[in-house]
């Protein structure tokens, strides 16, 4: 054996005092455990210690665990277990795991007014992570017009993420229904003069509202117009002139025909048939043919 070999083995049947020094840290959660790094103060060049029972910490904290461990083992260079040889010094840390960041996302969605409910199903999670899993439901929904938040529910009890691990916001969609268009199929028509009042008339879809500025109804023949207003929940209202056309009645005169021999004296028939009047109508005519001289005439009416 050498002199310095010699010297070697003398020098290490005496004990070493080592410090192991946990150092203080903050780590963001990431699905994984993690351990404090330490330094050691006084192991010879070439020699190895390791922690045996230092605690893993994966989960959030409240606060900062105290950090440290009790058993070691100090390998040598030739990976030889030299711990025995060594008094082991330990200052303890503190370590912290905070919640990570998590946004939750629903999508957006717009349609005119149908009738039936808006939904959007699609929901972006940004922000778990890899071994975690996360259940939510968008649960936004929308059926008259207006705009609604895409609310949604996170379903923690079917995941496999601890709520404590993270620190939720959401991004909500909207929902939006526009109005629906009104569609005004007839809005004039004409009748036939009868006597009777005959009101202005829209045709508009059943559940609306229809106003007619300066409503009235009409007799006499002519052309009416005013304008209307038609609303109805979930549409955009809708504007118009009505339109009503009182046709003229036709009036038939039937004047008599008569005849005799020639005397010197005027032959007339005065009498006339009206054919068309309405309503009790009273019509004052009579016929104005006259003729003297043998021949014949037409018997008009007047």
């Amino acid at each position: 054996m050498s002199i310095s070999e010699l010297f070697e083995s003398f020098r290490l049947l005496f004990r070493r005092h080592v410090t192991v020094t946990f150092q203080n840290s903050q780590i963001t959660y990431d699905g994984f455990p993690h351990r404090a790094s330490y330094k050691a103060e006084g192991l010879p060049e070439g020699y190895k210690l390791a922690p045996l029972d230092q605690v893993a910490l994966k989960n959030a904290t409240e606060d900062f665990v105290e950090v440290s461990a009790s058993h070691y083992r100090i390998l040598s260079p030739s990976g030889a277990d030299v711990t025995t040889r060594f008094i082991i010094r330990t200052i303890s840390g503190k370590m912290r795991i905070v919640p990570k960041a998590l946004t939750i996302k629903t999508g957006t969605a717009e349609k005119t007014w149908d009738g039936l409910p808006l939904r959007q199903t699609r929901v972006q999670i940004n922000g778990i992570c890899p071994n975690d899993n996360l259940a939510v439901t968008a649960t936004g929904e929308l059926t008259d017009v207006g705009s609604c938040k895409n609310t949604c529910i996170v379903d923690w009890q079917n995941s496999t993420a601890d709520p404590a691990n993270y620190n939720l916001s959401f991004e909500l969609g909207t929902l939006t229904i526009s109005p629906a268009s009104l569609r005004i199929v007839q809005s004039s028509y004409s009748v036939e003069y009868d006597g009777t009042p005959h009101p202005l008339r829209v045709n508009v879809p059943a559940g609306a509202t229809l106003h007619i500025q300066d409503n009235e109804s009409f007799v006499d023949a002519g052309i009416y117009e005013r304008v209307f207003t038609v609303s109805m929940p979930n549409h955009t209202s809708y504007s118009g002139t009505a339109q009503l056309t009182v046709l003229p009645r036709r009036l038939t005169l039937t004047t008599n025909s008569d005849e005799k021999r020639f005397d010197g004296t005027a032959l007339s028939n005065q009498s006339v048939k009206v054919t068309g009047l309405v309503n009790g109508e009273i019509l004052e005519v009579r016929a104005l043919g006259s003729i003297t001289e043998p021949g014949s005439v037409k018997n008009p009416a007047e």
